[in-house]
């Protein structure tokens, strides 16, 4: 699998910068072409079989996974799109202030008096 994705990979980088693999396998990469072909043949409800006598150098398996992978991407699509709703926050939130600072407004430290003993008698 992850030969495929590399291959694919080097197809396409080749691709773009014009540069050609000396290789006897087939391309693994799709042409925009292919794509276009792939997709409205699809759309007027051609037969996979059809497609593939189409599409010369795709086989059978690779136009379902490609006809699977456009499928796919637009219910994602059109999934996203419908959630408009906000999501709720889960969590513990925000932590409360402390108690001690409620329970007595204004309240002054004098250490100096604390300390002489005055406050405790």
């Amino acid at each position: 699998m992850m030969e495929h994705l590399a291959r694919a990979a080097m197809e396409l980088h080749h691709q773009r910068t014009g540069r050609k693999i000396q290789s006897d396998h087939p391309s693994v990469a799709w042409t925009k072409q292919e794509k276009d072909v792939c997709v409205d043949l699809h759309k007027k409800g051609v037969s996979v079989d059809k497609i593939c006598e189409k599409l010369e150098n795709r086989t059978e398996t690779q136009v379902k996974v490609f006809l699977r992978n456009v499928e796919e991407r637009q219910r994602a699509l059109a999934q996203q799109m419908e959630e408009t709703t906000p999501r709720k926050h889960k969590g513990r939130g925000r932590k409360p202030p402390t108690q001690a600072t409620n329970t007595v407004p204004h309240a002054k430290l004098n250490v100096k008096y604390l300390l002489s003993g005055k406050a405790l008698t």
